[in-house]
């Protein structure tokens, strides 16, 4: 069955040409595969868009706007033999998957991620898109207590991570507080995860380690790497005691590299503290755009 590569935009503020040129190089997606543009914006420009790329263009009325889910490519799925990606703007960061099986997941400026003009979203299964909180200067890592009724989020270039209580039947947050507030030596809070014991692990961004706090916020303990940019980690292992550790060399120059050169690798530590199975997304349906001549 030939799969067609839906690309879905709300607005012209995203650079809609930059995003079609970047699935164009994805040759192992498009080769042979018709790439259409759902436009529910009320600018023009696809006409051009059409006549520039291999692309066809489905415009839809205001009162058909679509409910996009998540990121440049976040939440991809094939359904009906369609390939559905979903764009946002501002562009989507980091994600989680709460105990109910919704996404939650931040945003971020991208031209100017130190504005806050971040959010924390939630996507439920049958497609539909709601803002559970916003005022994030980066909305990075997110994680979720293992009863599932507190949520804790990076706001990243604050230096912060918020807590917020969450209710586990509606997915909406409130009591959103300060968690933790970090120094400038110490970075930004990067990627995060709870583990079995309702302790929070955070990576730093620009501060050479990975912080473990208890759940009122307190410092356990702080482990140190050979890179600046510790930015995420997920448990495995036969036993979820193995935390597995991503680094960033974003930005690198020649000696930087030279500096560091296990930036970008992935580490492993054995904790002696055992993760939770993540949660998988409870997915039931996926939007469905039928183009019409």
């Amino acid at each position: 069955m030939e799969l067609s590569i839906i690309l879905i935009s709300h607005n012209q503020s995203w650079n809609i040409p930059r995003l079609i040129e970047s699935v164009l190089h994805e040759t192992t997606f498009v080769q042979e595969r018709e790439i259409l543009l759902v436009d529910s914006a009320s600018s023009d420009g696809t006409a051009e868009l059409a006549a520039t790329f291999p692309i066809r263009v489905l415009r839809l009325p205001a009162s058909q706007r679509l409910t996009a889910a998540a990121g440049r490519y976040v939440g991809c799925k094939h359904t009906s033999g369609k390939l559905v990606l979903f764009h946002h703007n501002p562009e989507f960061d980091d994600a989680a998957v709460d105990r109910q099986g919704r996404l939650l997941v931040g945003t971020v400026n991208m031209q100017d991620p130190f504005l806050p003009e971040g959010s924390l979203y939630r996507l439920d299964p049958d497609g539909s898109f709601h803002r559970l909180d916003t005022g994030y200067a980066t909305a990075n890592g997110i994680g979720l207590s293992p009863d599932g009724r507190t949520v804790y989020v990076a706001d990243q270039r604050h230096r912060k991570i918020m807590a917020m209580d969450y209710d586990t039947v509606s997915g909406t947050v409130s009591n959103q507080h300060l968690f933790a507030l970090l120094e400038e030596e110490d970075g930004m809070p990067d990627g995060l995860i709870v583990d079995a014991e309702g302790f929070i692990w955070s990576g730093h961004w620009a501060g050479w380690k990975l912080t473990r706090y208890d759940p009122d916020g307190k410092i356990e303990r702080q482990i140190r790497f050979p890179v600046e940019h510790v930015i995420s980690c997920a448990f495995g292992g036969k036993d979820l005691d193995e935390l597995f550790v991503t680094a960033a060399s974003w930005g690198f120059t020649e000696d930087d590299w030279k500096a560091q050169p296990w930036a970008g690798d992935l580490f492993r530590v054995h904790t002696g503290v055992r993760g939770l199975v993540e949660p998988v997304f409870a997915r039931k349906s996926i939007l469905q755009v039928e183009a019409t001549s």
